[in-house]
């Protein structure tokens, strides 16, 4: 009942469905009776009220149902989207990352295929595959890419050189991720672009005349006794790194349009 003025009295406000119970029955039902679809019937799902801007995402509980059945809805409430939580409103303005990444001579499967998961989650443009760097279809790619290698964009090329070549055509700042003299640390390094990133092979690296005509090298700092990282997880840290230099310099070109 409202109050004379048409306000709301606290009854009311009370009765309301929270934010969080409204994304909860959106994500069953977009589940495609969701829940049910996936790990059988897991009864009637409620939301517990959570902020959702501290945790990322809602908590989702069933009372006192068996213990199989807690454990179905809990792969449920971890698997919520990233871009269904009120933390991707940050990443509203970039659909994609204006990245390509090359692999030259990357020998193992696995790393390609983790390569394949990390771009798909990263957002970039393509990922390009060169000289003995394994392609999809692969038991082995498909192990780690877990379904990536259907979604990201991907070129096999035989002949790196002409891949940079057709790249700075465009326009594209050239970088490699090595662990050379001239090369900036990760963290200070201020690309432009797009860009297209490449990773060698993980013992030798890139060859000398593949690095000679990138134009800027970039290392990751280490700190131990190791000089390098696998490279699939260096792949992992130097995108998302790029993901977040782009988000801030979208933000600031965001704000100085505002200011005109």
């Amino acid at each position: 009942m409202g109050r004379p003025g048409g306000g709301r009295c606290a009854a009311d406000i009370a009765r309301e469905p929270s934010p969080e119970k409204k994304r909860c029955a959106g994500l069953t039902s977009l589940a495609g009776g969701g829940a049910k679809g996936l790990h059988g019937s897991l009864g009637d799902i409620h939301c517990a009220p959570v902020d959702p801007d501290v945790s990322g995402k809602m908590h989702v509980s069933t009372g006192s149902e068996p213990p199989g059945r807690r454990d179905a809805v809990r792969r449920l409430e971890e698997r919520v989207p990233y871009r269904a939580t009120s933390l991707a409103s940050a990443y509203q303005g970039i659909d994609r990352l204006p990245v390509s990444v090359i692999l030259d001579n990357v020998r193992s499967l696995y790393n390609v295929g983790s390569f394949f998961r990390t771009a798909d989650a990263a957002g970039i443009e393509t990922l390009i595959l060169s000289g003995i760097t394994g392609r999809p279809p692969s038991r082995q790619i498909a192990k780690t890419a877990l379904g990536a290698e259907e979604a990201v964009r991907w070129e096999g090329r035989d002949q790196p050189a002409q891949i940079v070549g057709q790249m700075r055509a465009r326009g594209y700042e050239i970088a490699a991720i090595e662990t050379s003299l001239r090369a900036v640390d990760l963290f200070d390094w201020q690309p432009h672009f797009p860009l297209c990133v490449i990773f060698g092979h993980e013992v030798e690296g890139l060859g000398p005349e593949l690095l000679d005509l990138c134009d800027t090298h970039v290392r990751i700092p280490m700190l131990g006794i190791k000089h390098s990282l696998n490279v699939a997880t260096a792949g992992g840290v130097v995108l998302y790194e790029l993901l977040r230099k782009y988000r801030r310099l979208s933000e600031e070109r965001g704000a100085a349009e505002c200011q005109v």
